[in-house]
């Protein structure tokens, strides 16, 4: 009764799939027309642009999504991956307390400068997490059908990993059955 179920869930999972790849690349062919023949094609693709998401398997073959670029170069298990400090940033410390003699600021000149300075930091630091939108490199305003499109296709990238996972499961059903004697043809 599980392989039936799974199974269900397989062709389920197929039959939704269908209009929402195909409304991706309705979208897309309309973002196209919009853009006009040059602005959304191979050509216009940018050279050092990595992958947005990767797919990633675990143990038992189990796929999931992760999002963001990893380079081969840096390791996921790395504490020190993000790290940077703040001579790294080119921030300096102040001294704390009193008026500076050199030019003659009082702490509270200085609190409102390292307030400045913090809320600056803060905004670097996430630029420097948040992704650039790949939709941008195509257009500063992309248009709505072009955004719609990247939905979808998001979509059909989680619908596929969902897909994937379930014939994994519904393969492992039918080799449990076929060891149990059970055999769907005869």
């Amino acid at each position: 009764m599980t392989l039936l179920d799974t199974l269900t869930e397989y062709e389920t999972l197929r039959t939704q799939m269908g209009p929402t790849l195909s409304k991706a690349y309705i979208d897309l062919a309309q973002a196209k027309y919009i853009l006009g023949p040059g602005r959304l094609g191979a050509v216009a693709y940018d050279g050092r642009m990595k992958a947005g998401k990767v797919v990633h398997t675990d143990e038992k073959g189990e796929m999931f999504l992760m999002r963001g670029v990893l380079d081969a170069s840096t390791s996921q298990t790395d504490p020190e991956l993000n790290v940077t400090t703040d001579k790294e940033l080119g921030l300096r410390r102040r001294r704390a307390g009193g008026v500076n003699e050199s030019n003659g600021t009082s702490d509270d000149e200085r609190e409102e400068s390292q307030e400045s300075t913090d809320e600056m930091q803060s905004a670097d630091q996430k630029k420097q997490k948040r992704q650039a939108n790949p939709l941008n490199w195509f257009a500063p305003l992309p248009p709505t059908s072009l955004r719609c499109s990247q939905t979808h296709f998001e979509q059909v990238l989680r619908d596929l990993i969902r897909l994937g996972n379930v014939a994994r499961r519904v393969e492992e059903l039918r080799v449990k059955c076929e060891a149990l004697g059970v055999h769907g043809r005869q």
